[in-house]
């Protein structure tokens, strides 16, 4: 008997897998972790395209962290769920792929930051270092010219001082006279730079800024320094192709009247307190109420006054008896006061032996006589009086010693005979104490830099020094002045070098 056919069957519509629901922690992770990678792919390609680096903002960073920490959550609660929660989303494991990709985006991304980090602290300490180097070689060209921007280097010439002072002028004046400058030029290879730290560095568009600090040792104690320095995206075309550097390009920061120095962390020895000391009394001396730069301007019979007091090596003690006896009288006319003190030896002796030029060299016949003509008729001023300019740029006086001398010389304007205009100028001042010399040598050679105090002995201040006016150096070159409403040397535009 034949088998009986069975009945067709349907197949079973149900799924051989059960349905299990997929992990929102697990969706979190994978879409913090996607979308840091995705910011990161987006912003590299930018960055690439400009040359500048990927520099996002710190808070960035907490997509990774918040990716990792979601996969770590999601692989437990799938764990635990028994069957009920998965990680897998069209064949993706989302839980491996967000901890991997937030874990390598991450520690790459945190890796390229050290290297820009590393980077820039290392670049920005060896400019550092280097341009401190030049100040400490009293190589001003060169440590100047780092404080302009790199486009502007390429055509100046580190040797051409005039070229510089041309076409710089305040900005080049003031900046020989700041204190780390000063100080260095005081003490030529006897300062000794420790390196600090480069801190605080921030990236803005197409620059990064940073302070840089450290510490110069030198007799005159321990001068702890900080400076601001910027450097520049891909540098100046020019002055990459002189220098055959590419990259970032870094200058010093600048500005009139600018301390390098950390005021409160000075420490001075013994001998740099003298030598401040020194420098206050030689700046009183000439400054003061009734000194040398107020009878300088207030008329001939002042300054024939002044050639016998404080200028002439020998002066005549009776002569100038006479001459105070006559002014306590009242009786000081123009006429009266220039016969007690206008000696023959007075005007040959200003035109011949007064005046000298900048590098104190012997000026020429024709400057000599001009600079009789504007001693007779104006005298010297003050910085600022003509050339408004100078009453930021050049005011700080410089000290140097020497075996038989204190040299002072204290900025001034020549104001030239014939016009409204003036020169710039330096009043050599000398002190020739013995005594004062060898204390001095003496200081000098027991100076112990990491010894030295923050605050001045008790007998800072007491005591006077005998000065004595010697010469004006100047270069006799007019500076040009912008009249102001009190007319030339009055609230006018700044001045610059005649071009």
């Amino acid at each position: 008997m034949a088998e009986p056919t069975p009945a067709p069957a349907l197949a079973s519509t149900a799924d051989t897998t059960p349905y299990v629901s997929v992990s929102w922690v697990a969706v979190g992770a994978s879409t913090a972790a996607n979308l840091f990678a995705g910011l990161l792919l987006a912003f590299g390609f930018a960055a690439f395209r400009e040359k500048k680096p990927l520099l996002l903002s710190e808070l960035i960073m907490i997509l990774p962290v918040i990716a990792i920490i979601l996969a770590f959550a999601a692989r437990k609660l799938i764990q635990n769920s028994e069957g009920t929660r998965t990680g897998i989303l069209f064949g993706v494991d989302l839980v491996k792929s967000a901890w991997w990709t937030a874990l390598l985006s991450g520690l790459g991304y945190a890796t390229y930051l050290f290297a820009i980090d590393y980077s820039i602290r290392r670049d920005a300490a060896q400019q550092g270092e280097q341009w401190v180097g030049f100040v400490m070689k009293d190589d001003v060209n060169r440590a100047f010219l780092r404080t302009l921007d790199p486009g502007r280097r390429g055509s100046i010439s580190p040797d051409n001082t005039a070229q510089l002072q041309a076409e710089f002028g305040p900005a080049y004046l003031g900046f020989e006279q700041t204190d780390l400058i000063l100080l260095a030029k005081r003490n030529p290879g006897a300062c000794v730079f420790s390196a600090g730290v480069v801190k605080d560095w921030l990236y803005q568009p197409g620059q990064t800024k940073c302070a840089f600090t450290g510490t110069v040792k030198c007799p005159e104690g321990s001068f702890p320094i900080e400076f601001e320095l910027r450097g520049t995206d891909g540098g100046a075309k020019a002055d990459a192709a002189k220098s055959e550097q590419v990259g970032r390009q870094w200058a010093v920061s600048f500005q009139p009247g600018q301390k390098y120095f950390l005021q409160d962390k000075v420490i001075r020895t013994p001998y740099g307190w003298k030598i401040a000391e020194l420098e206050v009394s030689a700046d009183r001396f000439v400054r003061m109420p009734g000194g040398f730069f107020d009878l300088a301007s207030s008329g001939a019979s002042s300054r024939a006054f002044l050639y016998q007091a404080q200028i002439k090596a020998d002066p005549d003690v009776k002569l100038l008896e006479k001459a105070l006896v006559a002014s306590h009288a009242r009786v000081w006319s123009f006429d009266l006061p220039l016969a007690f003190t206008m000696t023959p030896d007075y005007q040959p002796y200003m035109q011949n032996w007064f005046i000298r030029l900048r590098d104190g060299s012997e000026p020429s016949p024709e400057l000599k006589e001009l600079f009789l003509k504007t001693w007779t008729e104006n005298g010297l001023l003050l910085p600022g009086r003509r050339i408004k300019e100078n009453e930021k740029a050049d005011t700080a006086s410089f000290l140097t010693v020497t075996e038989t001398a204190i040299e002072v010389r204290v900025p001034c304007e020549v104001p030239l005979f014939g016009s409204g205009t003036a020169a710039r100028g330096r009043l050599v001042l000398v002190c020739t104490e013995p005594d004062v010399l060898a204390e001095l040598k003496s200081l000098r050679a027991s100076a112990k830099p990491d010894e030295g105090t923050a605050s001045p002995p008790d007998t800072t201040g007491k005591r006077s020094f005998r000065w004595r006016v010697v010469r004006v150096e100047s270069d006799m070159k007019e500076v040009k002045v912008q009249p102001g409403p009190g007319g030339p040397g009055g609230p006018g535009g700044p001045g610059g070098p005649r071009g």
